[in-house]
């Protein structure tokens, strides 16, 4: 059993006019256009924090991403110079 609530809202009248010709075409009430209208609004609302929150995400995943390409480059640097060492004494001898 689903629990409702009556609430009394404001809207401006040419917004009102609106509801009630989209209710008419689609043969339903004011109530339940609103409360689908609620619906779509609240679902919209989350999709927008998510989306904000995976844009948080993705650039501190860059920032690290960053931190790691910088690590590994200067581990393959010290390796190729340690390389170059052991060719050059390998030469040498």
């Amino acid at each position: 059993m689903v629990h409702t609530k009556k609430i009394f809202v404001d809207i401006p009248n040419d917004l009102l006019k609106e509801l009630d010709r989209i209710c008419e075409d689609a043969n339903t009430d004011r109530s339940k256009t609103v409360c689908e209208a609620m619906h779509y609004y609240v679902k919209r609302r989350k999709l927008i924090e998510y989306e904000i929150k995976i844009k948080e995400c993705s650039k501190e995943l860059a920032e690290i991403n960053v931190t790691f390409s910088e690590m590994c480059s200067e581990i393959d640097n010290e390796q190729l110079h340690f390389y170059e060492e052991k060719l050059w004494e390998m030469e040498k001898a």
